[in-house]
């Protein structure tokens, strides 16, 4: 039986520049209105244990937001990361949902991951980042691979999600689901002392409980399994909730208008 259960109000963030294929600068306009964040908080006048990102600060335009790593209860599926989420304001384009099959990879803590992002206009994008040691600058650190749309396409309709007023209400959710499913490995060749496993996954993508699209990644981020720790707690196995915030440019008012988004774990 799948439960929605809240997460800890301890967060970490994840800031990443373009906030579903969007970009300007920042627009620090006048009002007497306060700016405030709410970083993945249960709202005080809310039940159910819903969690909340709110900001109407200019700071965070054009960025991602990501609450902290949510710790799987033990015995649960390892393999489905799953989510309820309803945008109650802000521009219908800047995406919000879910990052899954994180990984950290660097010295420092990086992190490489999944990310599936829906917006209020029933558009979805999925787009894996790969963190790169080597790099030798900021927009090197990261590679980004695209599914199910691309920055070209501005990412796929689909006809499952709840959109515009159908889903601006806080008991009102769009459910994500990934089930990801092993399909196999390959050990590089041993005259390649620089050789790395490859592992291929086929990703299924649901919305409110109906199957909308799948693809395979050949190279995709692999699951590191550590004996001495629960499964769920594995690189490759957690997950996270991101919001993102597009700019004045493309639609976005503060403080006037926030960005409020409601969450919900689902754990299956």
């Amino acid at each position: 039986m799948r439960k929605f259960f809240p997460v800890s109000a301890a967060f970490f963030l994840l800031i990443l520049s373009g906030a579903l294929l969007f970009s300007a600068c920042p627009n620090n306009a006048s009002s007497d209105l306060e700016e405030k964040t709410i970083l993945y908080q249960a709202p005080i006048d809310d039940q159910g244990g819903q969690y909340q990102f709110y900001t109407n600060d200019w700071y965070r335009y054009n960025s991602y937001t990501s609450s902290k790593l949510l710790d799987r209860p033990a015995g649960g599926n390892t393999d489905i990361f799953e989510i309820a989420a309803s945008k109650l304001s802000g521009h219908e384009k800047a995406g919000f949902g879910l990052i899954f099959g994180v990984s950290v990879d660097g010295e420092n803590g990086e992190l490489s991951y999944y990310r599936l992002v829906i917006t209020t206009e029933a558009v979805y994008q999925i787009e894996k980042r790969v963190f790169n040691p080597a790099a030798v600058s900021e927009e090197d650190e990261y590679t980004s691979t695209y599914f199910c749309g691309s920055s070209d396409t501005k990412g796929r309709i689909s006809h499952f999600l709840l959109q515009g007023d159908d889903q601006r209400q806080k008991d009102t959710f769009n459910r994500i689901k990934v089930i990801r499913e092993y399909i196999r490995e390959i050990e590089p060749d041993p005259a390649d002392t620089n050789g790395k496993t490859t592992y291929t996954y086929r990703f299924h993508i649901f919305f409110n409980d109906q199957l909308a699209d799948s693809f395979i990644d050949t190279n995709a981020i692999p699951v590191i399994r550590d004996n001495s720790a629960d499964p769920g707690a594995w690189n490759g196995n957690r997950m996270a909730f991101t919001t993102g915030v597009n700019n004045a440019a493309v639609g976005e008012d503060f403080p006037n208008n926030p960005v409020d988004v409601r969450y919900n774990v689902v754990w299956n």
